[in-house]
């Protein structure tokens, strides 16, 4: 063995923490906590996303990350902030897909929206 490097390794460690941060970084809040915060009507009109393999339904609604994953990633964003409530929105999927890692929200805007919801929410003590 020499002292070569191995980029396989790297890129597969890689991957792992990816797929770590991803986890990280899914909604773990119900839906029904915030009933006036989501666009359920999209819900009503489409249904939720299902892949074919799960139900066929892939003109479905599914939660969108407005602020991506990715980009959490490669900024080092900790995953409580991409995780939160105020960093979700429901999107059809097919939209949700197009967007790709697109972001709608600067991460100083999310800061102030996250901030402006958990004052909301506290208040309301949920």
């Amino acid at each position: 063995m020499t002292g070569r490097s191995r980029p396989d390794l790297k890129k597969n460690r890689d991957l792992s923490i990816l797929s770590d941060y991803r986890y990280e970084c899914s909604f773990r809040f119900s839906l029904k906590d915030y009933p006036d915060e989501f666009d359920f009507s999209l819900v009503e009109k489409h249904g939720w996303y299902c892949a074919k393999n799960r139900g066929d339904n892939l003109n479905g609604v599914s939660r969108d990350h407005i602020v991506s994953v990715s980009f959490g990633f490669k900024n080092g964003i900790d995953p409580k902030i991409i995780s939160h409530p105020a960093n979700c929105q429901l999107l059809r999927h097919n939209d949700n897909v197009s967007k790709h890692k697109k972001c709608g929200l600067t991460i100083a805007e999310l800061l102030v929206k996250i901030s402006q919801w958990d004052d909301k929410y506290k208040s309301m003590g949920t």
